[in-house]
């Protein structure tokens, strides 16, 4: 679960953000923006700027496991 929506994913416990499409985004998570990407700005492995629409930090829950 990621948030209150059930998700299947891969997760990347050494990672320090996620990501997910901007369709899947749209759909499930957009009314829970705490903040637009003006603040951040995330690369690719080659240096391309990777484009952001909303930020949010939410829990997420792996076997009955929550991860605030």
């Amino acid at each position: 679960m990621l948030g209150n929506v059930p998700v299947r994913c891969l997760i990347d416990s050494g990672s320090q953000v996620a990501t997910i499409t901007e369709t899947y985004y749209n759909v499930h998570f957009k009314d829970k923006v705490h903040t637009h990407s003006t603040w951040i700005s995330l690369n690719g492995s080659h240096g391309l700027t990777i484009p952001t629409v909303g930020i949010f930090r939410t829990s997420v829950t792996i076997q009955a496991n929550e991860f605030p």
